[in-house]
């Protein structure tokens, strides 16, 4: 009726998870598997180019191999922000724990992404050992979650896919995870 004008500007978030997968191994393919199927977006990071690549993750948003000091290199806490999530899920026990070390290094607790390993609690012990003597801030360790999933009693690679993504409904809700 006034006959003046009207702009509207609109910023669309995408709610959805956005994931690393470091490790293209069994369960990181398994992990793809599900976010493919779920229409999660997801990247994956391996050193090993044949367990990184287009033929392997068809439906990666990207692909990294390098080493694991180039990769951090090219990284810090804004670009690290990308993704919701970040899970190891790597080969070999030093590499998982030098990227876990890197990746600690550059985010801050509450505040995206939120990080996961695969293992034991002897695994994790070991990690967490390492990552406070690389000065990491125990508020920044302790807010990674190992062993990673919902506590389904999952076995296989698939079995850990589901139960991994399942945590992270359940995070996203706000639920409270039942992993004992």
């Amino acid at each position: 009726l006034c006959g003046g004008q009207l702009t509207v500007s609109l910023e669309v978030i995408n709610t959805s998870p956005n994931i690393l997968i470091v490790g293209g191994g069994h369960v990181g393919k398994s992990l793809a598997s599900v976010c493919d199927s779920i229409g999660w977006e997801y990247s994956i990071f391996d050193v090993r180019k044949e367990f990184s690549n287009e033929e392997r993750f068809p439906y990666a948003e990207k692909s990294y191999t390098s080493s694991i000091p180039e990769f951090l290199d090219s990284e810090d806490e804004k670009s690290l922000s990308r993704f919701s999530d970040i899970f190891l899920l790597g080969h070999d026990w030093s590499l998982d724990q030098e990227i876990l070390i890197g990746i600690l290094s550059k985010v801050k607790v509450n505040q995206r992404p939120r990080v996961g390993c695969i293992g034991s609690k002897t695994k994790w012990s070991a990690f967490r050992e390492a990552a406070l003597n690389a000065n990491i801030p125990s508020s920044v360790v302790d807010s990674t979650r190992c062993p990673i999933g919902l506590g389904i009693g999952a076995h296989t690679p698939e079995e850990i896919a589901i139960a991994i993504c399942a945590e992270i409904i359940a995070l996203d809700a706000k639920q409270p995870l039942n992993n004992d």
